[in-house]
């Protein structure tokens, strides 16, 4: 039977083990693939305007960086001080949606622009709700559409 002072001594060395294992940073990549490392957050939360970032592991690091769903995020001295929203959203939020449909594959696809001329090229879409989608080919029953982050690049007729 351990006494006293081996039991505490015992949970002291748990406590010490705990408190040195390193847990998993939020590591986040830009639009070019190059990692922001939120140091002080865990790898499941969300960063916000004040937490600290290293970019390259430099933690004061000063610019911007856009990322993959087009919003620029400012750092200032490794601190998080803006987020700067995509100038895709001004552009969706400013166009009507013109047409609402669902391809073969069962997504829903929506586009939006001029109501005159829904599959003009140029012309932002969503699958799914989701924007800038990279290259995506969407079929429907008689027409493709080839869409290119989020823009309508052209239409096949089968």
């Amino acid at each position: 039977m351990l006494t006293k002072k081996q039991r505490l001594s015992k949970l002291n060395g748990i406590f010490v083990s705990i408190a040195n294992l390193k847990t998993q940073n939020k590591i986040v990549q830009d639009a070019n693939a190059d990692e922001l490392d939120f140091y002080e957050l865990d790898a499941d939360d969300t960063p916000d305007i004040g937490d600290r970032v290293s970019v390259d592991d430099d933690k004061k690091y000063t610019g911007q960086r856009v990322m993959p769903d087009g919003s620029t995020v400012i750092i200032k001295e490794g601190v998080l001080i803006d987020i700067l929203e995509s100038e895709d959203d001004h552009l969706y939020a400013k166009h009507n949606c013109v047409a609402h449909l669902k391809n073969n594959e069962g997504e829903v696809v929506k586009i939006y622009g001029d109501a005159d001329t829904p599959f003009a090229p140029g012309n932002r879409v969503t699958v799914n709700s989701k924007k800038n989608q990279a290259n995506k080919v969407i079929h429907f029953q008689s027409l493709t559409v080839h869409v290119r982050y989020g823009k309508l690049l052209d239409i096949d007729n089968e």
